[in-house]
């Protein structure tokens, strides 16, 4: 009995032995070591900036008050996605409507956008829109403002809207 733990012991010994010989790779002749695997998990990349925080819009002179074209403002805010996925960078308000002075109530669709530089606008809605389309790597776009006026309805005074950009995978 005493023999065959003693040889028991010894084949765990070679055992051990040949899976410490096969960690290793050692060529005295032509030839290759067996494929050696390197392997790493990448994350998911999303990223959406914004160029400012804010846009403070130049104001509006009278021609620009009822005209149907509205006034197209200089100022505009830059808009860069980065990811490794399909990615959308949308843009939406969370706002019933702009706030104002006194009693004024002026539409959220007032303020329109374009990313081309210049019409066509679209007006701004509480749902999400594209505005750097669904891809992959880095993208970017300008954004340009565009208000409507109304005389009739649009008091003197400050005005504010919050602009939400989102950015959404499928």
């Amino acid at each position: 009995m005493k023999k065959l733990v003693t040889l028991a012991a010894g084949l765990a010994l070679v055992v051990g032995a040949s899976t410490a010989a096969e960690a290793q790779c050692s060529i005295t002749a032509a030839g290759a070591c067996p494929a050696h695997t390197v392997s790493v998990t990448a994350p998911t990349i999303l990223r959406l900036t914004t160029t400012t925080a804010s846009t403070a819009l130049s104001a509006p002179v009278e021609a620009n008050f009822d005209n149907v074209l509205g006034r197209t403002d200089g100022t505009t805010v830059g808009i860069t996605v980065k990811s490794n996925v399909l990615a959308t960078g949308q843009i939406a308000t969370g706002a019933a409507n702009w706030s104002g002075p006194g009693s004024t109530t002026k539409a959220i669709g007032d303020l329109r956008w374009s990313t081309t530089g210049a019409a066509p606008f679209t007006a701004l809605t509480g749902t999400d829109a594209a505005v750097v389309l669904s891809a992959r790597g880095n993208r970017s776009q300008t954004i340009t403002w565009n208000t409507l006026w109304n005389s009739l309805t649009d008091e003197p005074g400050a005005y504010t809207i919050p602009v939400t950009f989102t950015l959404t995978t499928p």
